[in-house]
């Protein structure tokens, strides 16, 4: 009876031995799972290895799907580190401490991987000298290593060549980072201040309320001082002071930035005068034009009286006393009435010109279509006199000053048909587009509007010069006009802030680019 109860209680002893073996490995290879890590003994007499569930994972295999030699698992390990691999395992004079190494392997599905393996030397009884080691996976762990790396490396390298000085403080005041410009600045080199307390380095700090000032920042308070003068240099410097934090917004410590804002003051002063200067300008060139614009208005309506007197005695004595006069005094009569009508239309074109600056500017919402529907009625004896051909369809509604912008597009129509090629019928085009143009800093929509003719043209060089005032490429007698009709039409497109501009080729015609901002 009792050796029964001693043979049960043998066993149970025995049974709970076992169980507790099996929590044990089974612990460990939960351990060994979560912490992506395997482990593998050696003996180093009969050359026999063991390697845990966990340690065939991290190869890419189910467990024991291999049998596991020295041999079978270098064939995993990446040839530059095989050697050092094997001087590793097959060492056997470890000295009771921790050996460390780190290599490249590939996986089954040839996957490249970085295991950390680490191994120790023991002795067991009966085996002898045994190797137990574990491996771990720390291929991710190395990525996160490398970016922070790298971005250490950029973030001292931004640092170290900013233009601007740059110094850090951690929250005991001492230094942690000092550029080369700030050792360029208060010649003081970086091995010589890091470490050392802000009162080491600016001892004058302690009477003045910046200490103060440092103590609100590591609280989380920003400071910033737009313009700073300095008696060691007659530049101007922008100042931050501002908490160093980590992504969890814990205050690491102070981050110092002067920038060096000398030139950009400098320029900002220099702009000054020049906006003031050009506000005089403009001032002065508005006079003018208010003076010239008067001055034309004057004149002309001074000038209509006496060119009215001369008109009606040279009409007087055309009617009674033609017959009576030499055939030399009817040919200076008719020169006499000839300038006295080219008198006419300078001052009527005087007038124009003067209301386009003076009259109000009225917009409103105008179909150019139904617009050019009148012109050509109003125009209908000079264009079936020249047997000319217009062309316009599909013109936009646009927001404009109606009756400058008619005269406008009269001006450009007239000028088409007195410069058309002899023997040659005039063909004018009108077209118009949408389209895109800088305005500023952003794009603005523009009207885009096109005369094009096949008359006589002009050389590239005169784009410009045939829309100043009194200007004409031709003499009186080939194509009369006062050189005013132009100018007119590039007043009256500035009057709508938009654009004009010529091109042609003798011989090929010109064209006309107008640009209008699309008005909202």
């Amino acid at each position: 009876m009792k050796a029964n109860t001693k043979k049960r209680t043998s066993n149970d002893t025995q049974n709970i031995n076992t169980l507790d073996e099996n929590n044990l490995i089974l612990s460990l290879a939960y351990v060994e799972a979560m912490t992506n890590t395997g482990s593998w003994q050696y003996n180093m007499s009969s050359k026999k290895l063991s390697c845990s569930e966990n340690f065939y994972r991290l190869l890419g295999f189910k467990p024991y799907e291999f049998e596991p030699t020295p041999t079978n698992l270098l064939q995993f390990v990446q040839e530059q580190n095989q050697q050092q691999v094997k001087d590793f395992i097959c060492d056997e004079v470890h000295k009771n401490s921790f050996k460390e190494i780190e290599i490249k392997i590939k996986s089954k599905d040839g996957q490249a991987k970085i295991m950390f393996c680490k191994v120790r030397d023991y002795t067991v009884e009966r085996d002898g000298v045994m190797l137990a080691g574990t491996l771990h996976d720390i291929t991710e762990d190395v990525k996160i290593r490398q970016m922070l790396e790298e971005r250490s490396i950029l973030a001292e390298m931004l640092i170290e060549n900013s233009v601007d000085m740059i110094a850090a403080y951690n929250n005991e005041l001492r230094l942690i980072a000092w550029n080369k410009k700030c050792e360029n600045w208060f010649g003081s080199s970086k091995n010589e201040v890091l470490g050392k307390h802000i009162l080491e380095v600016f001892p004058h700090f302690q009477d003045k309320a910046i200490m103060m000032q440092l103590e609100e920042v590591k609280q989380g308070k920003h400071f910033h001082f737009s313009e700073n003068k300095y008696k060691k240099s007659e530049g101007y410097y922008e100042s931050f002071i501002t908490p160093l934090k980590n992504k969890k917004g814990q205050i690491l410590g102070i981050l110092f930035i002067i920038h060096d804002i000398t030139e950009i003051k400098n320029t900002s002063v220099k702009l000054k005068h020049l906006n003031q200067t050009l506000v005089k300008k403009n001032e002065e060139f508005e006079r003018s034009n208010q003076e010239l614009a008067s001055f034309s208005y004057i004149a002309s309506h001074d000038l209509q009286e006496p060119l009215r007197k001369i008109q009606t005695y040279s009409l007087r004595i055309t009617e009674k006393e033609e017959k009576n006069l030499s055939i030399e005094g009817k040919e200076y009569l008719r020169r006499m009435v000839s300038a006295c009508e080219r008198m006419q239309i300078l001052i009527d074109d005087l007038l124009t010109f003067s209301k386009t600056n003076s009259n109000p500017r009225f917009y409103e919402k105008t179909d150019l279509n139904k617009l050019m529907y009148i012109i050509c009625n109003d125009l209908k004896d000079s264009i079936e006199e020249k047997a000319a051909k217009l062309f316009y369809k599909n013109l936009p509604v646009i927001e404009i000053i109606p009756f400058q912008f008619k005269q406008l597009l009269e001006n450009l129509l007239l000028n088409s048909l007195k410069y058309h090629r002899p023997g040659i019928a005039p063909e004018i085009k009108i077209s118009a587009t949408q389209t895109k143009l800088p305005d500023g800093e952003e794009e603005r929509i523009y009207h885009h509007i096109i005369v094009t003719d096949n008359g006589i043209g002009f050389e590239p060089e005169y784009g410009e010069k045939i829309f100043e005032l009194f200007q004409r490429l031709h003499g009186k007698h080939e194509y009369p006009g006062t050189g005013l009709g132009l100018a007119i039409c590039k007043k009256i497109i500035q009057n709508h802030k938009g654009y004009i501009y010529a091109e042609g080729k003798p011989g090929q015609g010109a064209t006309f680019n107008i640009y209008l901002p699309q008005i909202n």
